[in-house]
């Protein structure tokens, strides 16, 4: 049976006292949030994380602080030490609490009184009674309270990223990309990647109109070109060139291609790749073309599929083969060599993928690094922490307290953005907020309230108002 821990009443200096279970058992509750951590947190390094983390903003306060909050919530009664606190503004919080779910949802504004509150209302009538569905009419939940609730809790989101990003002990990483809404606006989103705390936060920052053109001189004469060509093909019967087998060994060999090129885009995707990683993909697949050419070189097609069947009858192999190896030659070369451009002279250290395998000796004795690199390496904690962690910018962020020099050096390297990866997925989100029902909403806090991670601090929000119940019934 495991020994149970105990509360040492030094952890008030990181903001906690002791919660007690009806078993005995001691739990470390913050006083600032008022939640009860796991047993297994009374430790001061958990206590410690949980404030940097979850309150960056009283890190420094001191001993006094938070001796002064314990006492002002031991006074609040019985419930109140328990975790629950009763709403001095319930109808004002409710509102907000429930446009919070309206925004996640990105609905529009006027299903809240359209349609929320009426269900709320027919269920507490059926349910409750009449008394308590009276009290669900008060709660205000019209367009344009909606629409206020909703930019309130985008500054206070706003507030707290923007306090993360000046706390942080790292530099940080930008991801921005545009696309064109409903109304033909260009939409700029923007996303970090940034050291909250002991741990790697991606957090949405904004959505903003582009004033300017976006437009392309190169696009537009692309765009001609193709027109061109394809006003000069028109007249033409395309099922001929199925007829012709160079053609058609073309096709297959595009498609193959294609094939190998989109399982690399799928490999690029995702919010934790960090820039290590997709430059060994993309060099990965440089050495693949440089085989395959000498293959093909060889007429062996065994990497195209789909062209190999095309070419699994060797009497047609003869007529056209040798020019379409010195074709296919000439194109992966060309691929290759587009590739050189993305990750340029990108020199990585090799412990900031895996500090556990490399060799002690292979670095330079004059790197200041070294000493703590032996330590990290010797430890079998952080080996057994490194091969549970989901990335190895979550093992860095959590151990900069131990090594502050490596984990910076590390962290410059893995948060880097690789992709437009997160701006392209969270265009869906802009598609379904602005309609040509909604051409005009001004959808930055909208944006905001529904991709953030940071949740909206509503009690604060609700302390800083007046309650006014709704007059609509």
């Amino acid at each position: 049976m495991s020994k149970k821990r105990k509360y040492d009443d030094s952890y008030i200096k990181w903001g906690f006292m002791k919660f007690v279970e009806k078993d005995g058992t001691e739990r470390p509750q913050c006083v600032l949030c008022y939640k009860v951590l796991a047993e297994a947190s009374m430790k001061p390094s958990k206590l410690k994380a949980h404030l940097a983390s979850t309150h960056p903003t009283h890190q420094n306060d001191s001993e006094d602080v938070f001796r002064s909050k314990k006492a002002r919530f031991m006074a609040k009664g019985s419930l109140t030490r328990h975790g629950f606190q009763p709403s001095t503004k319930p109808i004002l919080e409710a509102s907000y609490e429930v446009v919070l779910l309206i925004a996640k949802d990105k609905k529009a504004h006027t299903i809240g009184e359209t349609l929320v509150k009426p269900c709320a209302v027919v269920m507490a009538n059926l349910v409750c009674g009449p008394e308590e569905a009276k009290k669900l009419k008060s709660v205000p939940l019209c367009n344009n309270t909606i629409k206020r609730r909703i930019e309130d809790m985008s500054k206070d989101i706003v507030a707290q990223v923007t306090q993360e990003l000046r706390e942080s002990r790292c530099h940080f990483s930008l991801q921005l990309d545009e696309s064109t809404d409903v109304a033909s606006c260009s939409q700029l989103l923007v996303f970090a990647r940034y050291l909250a705390g002991f741990a790697v936060k991606e957090e949405f920052l904004f959505c903003s109109p582009l004033k300017t053109t976006t437009k392309s001189v190169d696009i537009m004469n692309i765009l001609r070109q193709e027109i061109e060509i394809f006003l000069r093909e028109k007249g033409n019967d395309l099922a001929d060139y199925f007829g012709d087998p160079v053609f058609v060994a073309r096709l297959a060999y595009i498609s193959d291609i294609f094939g190998h090129l989109n399982a690399l885009n799928i490999s690029l995707q995702g919010s934790s790749l960090t820039i290590v990683e997709a430059a060994e993909r993309i060099n990965s697949l440089r050495e693949k073309l440089r085989l395959w050419s000498n293959c093909v070189e060889k007429r062996s097609f065994v990497n195209f599929p789909e062209l190999a069947q095309i070419l699994v009858d060797d009497d047609a192999q003869n007529d056209f083969c040798s020019t379409l190896v010195v074709d296919i030659k000439g194109h992966l070369k060309s691929l290759s060599d587009s590739f050189d451009g993305y990750f340029p002279n990108l020199s990585v250290d090799p412990w900031i993928q895996d500090p556990f395998t490399i060799l002690i000796d292979d670095i330079d004795d004059d790197n200041e690094l070294k000493d703590d690199l032996i330590e990290l390496k010797a430890s079998g904690r952080l080996k057994m922490q490194f091969s549970t962690v989901a990335s190895p910018s979550e093992f860095w962020a959590s151990n900069y307290e131990a090594f502050p020099n490596l984990v910076a050096k590390a962290l410059r390297m893995t948060l880097s953005f690789v992709t437009t990866y997160l701006c392209e997925a969270r265009f869906s989100a802009l598609v379904v907020m602005k309609t040509k029902l909604r051409a005009r909403l001004d959808v930055g806090p909208d944006m905001r309230v529904a991709l953030s991670k940071t949740a909206p601090r509503i009690k604060r929000l609700v302390e800083e108002k007046q309650e006014h119940p709704s007059h609509r019934v």
